[in-house]
């Protein structure tokens, strides 16, 4: 919890950046059943091997984090702390998501263990501005991995009417097909007009640290 959390920060300011194995075990540890147990006792215990698959593989591959990044991220997820008015700070400005008044595209998935999607539905109730709510079908992972053509994709669709998830759900709708095409066709109808892009990163003021993807990701803990 937040002793662990101390630790892994205090390790990262050591170093000068999230170790992704120290980020992997801080994550992991806020839903330890989740993220640890369930894991130990079907491949430890029981002795079966995890399906070989490519989201695995995906999942499995970590990246190091800036270390004020990393932190501000754990700080997020322990103390949930984007409910509440300036719980999170960014660039000395405090995030109050009530006053955000732009159109808002909420995903859920129906099966996800680390974010339940009920969860995700209330966050419709944090945001001033118009939400749309999509619930996918599949886990945690999947559901963002999974891109467009796959021929078992379904998501729900619904007018959201109030802040009860199970009222929505009962009011919904199941679309056949990939959500990413929802979005797409969300996205667009909402897209400013195009400019091109800049010829170089940074400015004047603002230089560029680095090549990306930045030093601190290929940097290693001996």
């Amino acid at each position: 919890s937040s002793d662990l959390a101390e630790k892994a920060m205090r390790r990262a300011t050591e170093h000068g950046f999230f170790d992704a194995r120290d980020a992997a075990r801080a994550f992991a540890l806020i839903r330890p059943i989740e993220g640890i147990w369930n894991i130990a006792v079907h491949n430890y215990l029981l002795g079966q091997q995890p399906p070989a698959m490519g989201l695995l593989y995906w999942a499995a591959d970590q990246t190091n984090m800036a270390t004020k990044f990393g932190g501000q991220m754990m700080q997020a997820a322990l103390e949930n702390s984007l409910t509440r008015p300036g719980g999170v700070i960014v660039g000395g400005v405090p995030i109050d998501p009530s006053q955000v008044t732009v159109d808002t595209y909420v995903l859920g998935a129906s099966t996800d263990h680390i974010s339940p999607w009920q969860d995700c539905y209330r966050t419709i109730a944090m945001i001033g501005g118009d939400a749309t709510f999509v619930l996918a079908k599949g886990g945690h992972a999947i559901v963002i991995a999974k891109g467009p053509g796959s021929p078992r994709a379904s998501y729900r669709t619904g007018a959201i009417q109030g802040s009860d998830p199970g009222e929505w759900l009962a009011s919904s709708v199941e679309v056949t097909g990939s959500w990413w095409e929802h979005w797409n066709d969300w996205i667009s109808k909402r897209t400013p007009d195009q400019k091109p892009a800049p010829t170089r990163l940074g400015n004047d003021a603002y230089p560029p640290l680095g090549d990306a993807p930045g030093e601190y990701v290929k940097r290693l803990v001996t």
